[in-house]
């Protein structure tokens, strides 16, 4: 019965198709319903890293987009999207996360990454050529600034609850900064009209 309502092209139904994928067993929702889904934007949201392997039965899948809300110790999941295209990943994650994953990921454009007291591989994100928006939230390692302007498609950079940073190696990009409070950061005059609040 759900199959059918798969060939439904009307939004509301195609966005209920995806949000009860949770409800079934994840294979043979994906091959019985979501492989018939009809979605001219060809864009998916995945919330379950067990979601992630059964991507291989959606031939219209043209931009996924995966937001986790469990925390993640590691990215390694993402093994099970390499060949898809990812095009954002919000994540939440505890400890030291090594971004080694994202470098089968070049197409990412949004990548979000809450609770990562500590990045591990930060180089990796210079595989990431069309990435226009970098979010960090309870960010405490250091942020090698050098490696942001190797970002040539990056717009946005947004910090929150983050450790110290100087913002004024910032000053020779043309990159958006908003930040939850500028006095907990230094040379943030160095910015100008390009720094924004989050709030």
């Amino acid at each position: 019965m759900l199959a059918d309502y798969a060939r439904d092209p009307r939004d509301k139904v195609q966005s209920h198709i995806s949000a009860v994928w949770g409800l079934f067993d994840a294979e043979s929702y994906a091959k019985r319903v979501l492989a018939h889904a009809v979605r001219p934007d060809g864009r998916l949201l995945v919330d379950r890293i067990a979601h992630l392997a059964q991507l291989r039965h959606l031939d219209w899948l043209e931009d996924l987009r995966i937001f986790l809300f469990r925390r993640c110790t590691d990215l390694e999941f993402l093994r099970h999207a390499e060949g898809f295209p990812l095009s954002s990943l919000t994540v939440r994650c505890r400890g030291k996360v090594s971004l080694s994953p994202l470098r089968a990921h070049p197409g990412l454009k949004g990548l979000y990454l809450h609770g990562a007291a500590e990045c591990g591989d930060l180089p990796a994100l210079t595989a990431l050529t069309k990435l226009e928006r970098l979010s960090l939230r309870y960010f405490e390692g250091t942020l090698d600034l050098d490696i942001l302007g190797q970002l040539p498609a990056l717009k946005l950079l947004a910090l929150s609850k983050c450790g110290e940073m100087d913002l004024s190696l910032l000053a020779d990009l043309d990159v958006t900064v908003r930040v939850d409070d500028a006095e907990r950061f230094r040379g943030t005059e160095a910015l100008g009209d390009r720094l924004h609040s989050l709030r």
